[in-house]
């Protein structure tokens, strides 16, 4: 089937709050003008094998379907113990995977060797380049083992289209290092089939792992209709929204809590090949 799709073959996708006719005079989203939105985070229960909203007294959910609006790379690394007990934000992250943002930099307590930021600002501008960092080197992982010391994640907005998860804000998924394969395979698959992935509409589930030693993990799986695309007219509604929240996508570093520690799952990848490749 071709790629191209004509206008009477799309069918509407937003949600009723989008597009419906109302009494209303004014538009709700300019409630957003001038104030930073507070995303709310749909997590995932992996002994439970469930989603659910973060804060929220709503039961969780094994399945949902909703529009991917934006999406990038994350990083998060914490020195020593967390405090469950409140919300504490990383030692060091970074917002796109690549490039670190250490608050303690200026005090010269970056992990990065001092000559190696000199090399990294040299080549690529940036003295704080992630994968030049000893903390995301495999086999860093203070517990042990294989794993990085400095987390990998990634980070989707989704527009939910299921009538109770239904906003004009996007949610944000933030996705374990054990999902990022399947995260990698969906994206571009989508590219092979010249799709972008505001345009379709993507049911999310989780399916149950098993990592041997009675370690069980819920595993983030993603399937789009490629068929079935998102109108025009539509596609400039939701590009209004996204312009106008784009700049609150990576405003904030993820934190840890008690919910993101209630799980089994193991923190690691399958180690790749040695490569020189800094990711980009």
């Amino acid at each position: 089937m071709s790629n191209e799709l004509t206008e009477t073959t799309r069918q509407p996708m937003l949600p009723a709050i989008f597009t419906k006719k109302t009494e209303e005079v004014f538009d709700v989203k300019e409630n957003l003008r001038g104030i930073k939105a507070e995303v709310k985070v749909i997590e995932i229960v992996h002994r439970g094998q469930m989603f659910r909203i973060k804060g929220s007294s709503r039961p969780p959910f094994a399945s949902f379907k909703g529009i991917i609006v934006y999406h990038h790379n994350s990083r998060s690394y914490w020195s020593g113990p967390v405090n469950l007990d409140r919300r504490q934000p990383p030692d060091c992250f970074s917002m796109d995977g690549m490039f670190a943002e250490p608050p303690d930099a200026q005090n010269d307590k970056c992990p990065i060797p001092p000559h190696q930021r000199e090399f990294n600002e040299k080549k690529y501008g940036n003295r704080f380049v992630c994968s030049t960092c000893p903390k995301a080197a495999w086999g860093s992982d203070p517990k042990g083992g294989r794993g990085k010391a400095c987390s990998e994640k990634h980070r989707l907005f989704i527009l939910a289209l299921d009538p109770e998860l239904q906003s004009q804000i996007p949610y944000r998924l933030i996705v374990p290092p054990t999902s990022l394969a399947n995260v990698n395979g969906f994206f571009t698959d989508l590219v092979y089939a010249s799709v972008p992935h505001q345009i379709v509409i993507t049911d999310f589930g989780l399916e149950r792992k098993d990592k041997g030693g009675g370690v069980e993990y819920a595993e983030l799986t993603l399937k789009a209709d490629t068929t079935r695309r998102m109108p025009t007219e539509e596609q400039r509604e939701l590009a209004k929204v996204i312009e106008m929240l784009k700049s609150q996508f990576q405003s904030a570093p993820d934190t840890m809590e008690h919910g993101e520690t209630d799980h089994p799952a193991p923190s690691y990848e399958e180690a790749p090949p040695p490569s020189d490749d800094i990711g980009f």
